[in-house]
């Protein structure tokens, strides 16, 4: 299997702590078992959002410091960058994706839509 995406919805508030102090990272997204989790994620196959030219995954966003989250470090989306992503993704005809690729499509759209409605942020990370 390939290397996956992970997308975790935080509040802006989250995105302005880890900007600030990005060690804090692997704490968020990996809690320890003691710990609540109340924020959402969801994973998606890479290589199918690369296919599509949904190059945000690796490419947008801001950089968590330099500090490495599975493959590379997590990036930081506010709440205009999610919204920005959900009207690209509105625009995504379902019919245009591969049959193999429409579950990932319809978990990452529905995902984004939900975090965008919400005034989230959201971090992503691959492993």
């Amino acid at each position: 299997m390939g290397v996956s995406a992970y997308l975790r919805r935080v509040s802006s508030r989250t995105v302005d702590v880890l900007l600030a102090d990005p060690a804090r990272v692997r704490k968020v997204l990996f809690p320890s078992s003691s710990e609540t989790v109340i924020d959402d994620e969801v994973q998606i196959a890479l290589e199918c959002w690369e296919a599509l030219g949904q190059d945000f995954i690796r490419h947008g966003g801001t950089p968590i410091g330099d500090v490495a989250v599975g493959d590379e470090p997590a990036r930081a989306f506010g709440p205009a960058e999610v919204r920005r992503i959900a009207t690209k993704l509105t625009l995504v005809a379902p019919a245009s994706i591969d049959e193999a690729a429409r579950a990932d499509f319809d978990n990452l759209r529905d995902f984004v839509m939900t975090t965008a409605q919400a005034e989230a942020a959201m971090i992503i990370y691959l492993g």
